[in-house]
């Protein structure tokens, strides 16, 4: 089944990140993570008996950035551990950016909120985690431990480089971790069951068309997207969900009889209805990552710096 989602304006916005900079940079990043060397060492532990690493683990602590990027570097880790065959240590959101208005349980709610503490073994604390900084000297060290049969606990920032070049070894831990997140929560949704709700996540504020560019995306955009899903799903009552953190102008313009516009609802609320949505067209943005991991409905990738996974449709070409 094919159907075109975008315009030509739309696939030309999207197509700019691929010159940007930052997207080069990144992209020389990931390819030289996979070096012959590296890919037989990974092979190597793959395959070594479960024994033989029973005293090797894994954790990931030291970021401080967003709530949604430290979820995402977490799984990443949880991921690459799955995939090794190595033990995940769980360790809290220690400090998480964005807590404009100094609530004291931030970072709590944010643990809370995927609770991986009582999903994954906790961090042992009477051991010392090495921290090892890269890709390559993650998996030179498992490898170590392994042939010299030496205890190993290794704690590393997140494990980016291996997942984004095996997206299909997600769906083992997302089935895991979304039977656990559904099971827990029981939101307040402003969605109606007799609609197809679609929510859109726009990212705004820190992000404008001169800052953080390849990390916007126009009105405009979103304008032609809309009218494509209003007509492909125009049997399903289509309704319109944006959720954003700006009221600014260029966002108004898009309400309209079946398009609601939320700014500044609670975090953790926008989560919710991102992950809840029949479909959700997700932002450039590590939170819309994360809840696009969680949502079983469709889910529309608009690309960036972390890979589409499998069960996603780009949101810049066809439905195939």
């Amino acid at each position: 089944m094919e159907f075109v989602l975008l315009n030509r304006l739309t696939k030309n916005l999207f197509s700019n990140l691929e010159k940007s900079g930052l997207f080069q940079q990144y992209l020389r990043h990931i390819n030289g993570l996979r070096s012959k060397k590296t890919s037989q060492k990974l092979e190597y532990i793959k395959k070594s008996a479960l024994d033989e690493k029973a005293k090797i683990s894994i954790t990931c602590a030291g970021k401080r950035d967003g709530g949604g990027a430290q979820l995402h570097a977490c799984i990443s880790t949880i991921v690459f551990a799955n995939s090794m065959g190595i033990r995940y240590h769980h360790t809290p959101l220690i400090k998480v950016e964005h807590n404009y208005n100094n609530d004291p349980l931030w970072e709590a709610k944010w643990e809370n909120y995927l609770d991986l503490t009582n999903l994954y073994s906790p961090r042992l604390n009477n051991q010392d985690y090495l921290f090892v900084d890269n890709y390559h000297s993650i998996v030179d060290k498992i490898y170590e431990a392994i042939t010299s049969k030496n205890d190993l606990n290794i704690r590393v920032l997140y494990c980016h480089g291996y997942s984004d070049g095996n997206p299909q070894e997600f769906v083992d831990v997302l089935d895991n971790i979304r039977n656990h997140f559904f099971l827990r929560r029981n939101p307040q949704l402003v969605y109606s069951p007799f609609d197809f709700n679609i929510a859109i996540h726009m990212r705004r504020g820190d992000v404008t068309i001169n800052r953080w560019t390849e990390r916007y995306t126009s009105s405009q955009c979103i304008q032609a997207l809309i009218n494509h899903l209003r007509f492909y799903f125009r049997k399903a009552r289509p309704r319109f969900y944006i959720f954003s953190y700006s009221d600014d102008d260029d966002l108004k313009i898009l309400e309209d009889e079946d398009v609601r516009l939320f700014v500044d609802m609670n975090v953790f609320s926008v989560m919710d209805h991102l992950a809840y949505a029949d479909c959700l067209v997700m932002a450039k943005s590590s939170m819309s990552y994360v809840a696009g991991m969680l949502n079983r409905g469709l889910v529309l990738y608009q690309p960036f710096w972390s890979v589409c996974l499998p069960h996603w449709f780009r949101a810049d070409g066809f439905f195939v």
